[in-house]
């Protein structure tokens, strides 16, 4: 998959929501069939490529993102 900064195509994302860790701090977790990206508050990423159910892309970038900033909280 082409990336840009770690973002995914548009046309990959079939789920994307936005979060505020403990420190008020917003990122973006993205996921499709074919991967996921978290897109962090200073604007660094973190992804990985893996076919799989968008909900478990989802799921695996949700418990990264909560396991580096703590808990987070839908915005």
């Amino acid at each position: 998959m082409k990336r840009f900064f770690g973002m995914m195509p548009s046309s990959e994302i079939e789920i994307e929501k936005r979060y505020k860790d403990k420190h008020g701090y917003k990122i973006s977790i993205q996921a499709g069939p074919h991967g996921w990206s978290i897109i962090y508050a200073d604007s660094s990423s973190e992804f990985k490529d893996i076919n799989n159910s968008s909900n478990e892309n989802f799921k695996a970038a949700y418990a990264i993102a909560s396991d580096n900033l703590g808990g987070l909280t839908e915005v």
